[in-house]
């Protein structure tokens, strides 16, 4: 497979689902979305199971070495104390 830190998240995404197709817990995907209703839909059943927050990226994003490329999006109910990363 090589470096994939140049390809878009997306195709990284299906390369790593492709990987781990076989796998079983503890390793397992995160669930992910580009709908904006899903998502939404996921921060806030999530908060009641005590999730702090989700993380949003974008989909075209190439891996930013040695930098976030990412922002997670935080549930302040379940957050005392965190900074705004």
């Amino acid at each position: 497979m090589g470096d994939c830190r140049s390809r878009p998240s997306v195709e990284r995404c299906t390369l790593l689902l492709d990987l781990l197709a076989d796998v079983g817990p503890p390793i397992q995907p995160t669930p992910a979305t580009d709908d904006r209703a899903v998502a939404m839909h996921w921060y806030e059943a999530l908060q009641d199971q005590g999730i702090e927050g989700i993380i949003a990226k974008r989909g075209s994003a190439s891996y930013p070495a040695g930098r976030r490329g990412w922002m997670k999006i935080r549930n302040r109910m379940n957050c005392i104390g965190c900074n705004s990363s």
